[in-house]
């Protein structure tokens, strides 16, 4: 039987195999295992060393894809610091201050931010789309199959919607603010949760 896992706390170490979704919010969570279905994530510090089978969503100051995360089509991070190791299928969007992208994509991706760095093991299969404020630091090591494009962040949908500047940093100041008061209310209702369960 399909079963939603929804999980909110400080600290998560969720290891879990399941054929439903999960959605979990918390200031530091690791996720390992499978998941069958969509996955929505939000907190400070966010680890991903699992395997996830259809749309993923999560928000988080720093986030960091292993090198073992299999992530479907439809991926989409925000971040301040987004480091990619891992594996994705196609339509992978990372939007963040700074993005390290040294994994596998089979499909188009999207970076939006102000540093981005490709790094030596990085192959995308499809199109890269860079927006950023910066000149990416491309490796020559690192494979694009497709078509690559660089415009300004000026050109980002995304950074319009919310960031009058368009330059990232009101947006990213929103992002830390939002994830700290979201952690900040975790941990009281953490609290007051385990204080009704003795």
């Amino acid at each position: 039987a399909k079963q939603d896992i929804w999980v909110a706390g400080a600290l998560l170490d969720i290891d879990i195999e399941t054929a439903g979704d999960l959605h979990a919010a918390g200031s530091r969570i690791s996720v390992k295992g499978k998941v069958a279905g969509k996955a929505r994530l939000a907190g400070a510090d966010l680890k991903i060393d699992a395997e996830i089978g259809e749309i993923l969503n999560a928000a988080a100051a720093s986030i960091e894809i292993s090198e073992n995360a299999k992530l479907p089509a439809n991926t989409s991070l925000a971040g301040a610091l987004i480091e990619f190791h891992g594996a994705a299928k196609d339509n992978l969007s990372l939007y963040a201050d700074e993005v390290v992208f040294s994994g596998q994509a089979s499909g188009t991706v999207t970076i939006e931010g102000r540093n981005v760095q490709l790094d030596d093991t990085a192959r995308i299969e499809g199109n890269l789309i860079i927006r950023s404020s910066e000149e990416a630091v491309i490796s020559p090591n690192a494979t694009v199959v497709g078509e690559f494009t660089q415009t300004g962040l000026e050109d980002s949908e995304f950074f319009k919607e919310h960031d009058d500047k368009s330059d990232g940093r009101g947006f990213f100041l929103i992002l830390s603010t939002s994830i700290f008061l979201l952690g900040l209310i975790l941990v009281i209702f953490a609290r007051s949760f385990v204080e009704q369960g003795i």
